[in-house]
């Protein structure tokens, strides 16, 4: 049991670890937004898990489900909603004209 825990530790903070150089690698804040948002959320449930295991009460347990619980809806949300932000209000246009320019970091539309 303690070296499934101690792999769960590991594997966690090596996603935090990614997480973090995927701050530092990436050049725009969109996909800064993405690295940090879905490696650090899984890697913070598997160490809160490691946690569960490892002290083995139920007062931990659900302490620690609380916790994932919350980071797992606040979490995306909030990467939603900063990601609304930085692209700022579009114009209402059909799909098959709405384009995403990477280069100039905004969406354009083709007519």
């Amino acid at each position: 049991m303690d070296l499934f825990i101690s792999f769960l530790i590991f594997v966690g903070v090596s996603l935090q670890l990614v997480a973090a150089l995927g701050l530092l690698r990436f050049p725009q804040f969109i996909y800064r937004l993405q690295a940090s948002s879905k490696a650090s959320t899984l890697g913070l449930g598997l160490v809160l898990l490691a946690t569960a295991l490892h002290f083995g009460t139920w007062a931990v347990a659900l302490k620690s489900l609380t916790a994932l619980l919350f980071l797992s809806l606040t979490s995306p949300a909030i990467s939603t909603y900063l990601a609304r932000v930085y692209f700022g209000p579009r114009k209402k246009s059909s799909p098959k004209t709405d384009h995403f320019d990477d280069s100039k970091n905004v969406y354009s539309t083709k007519v």
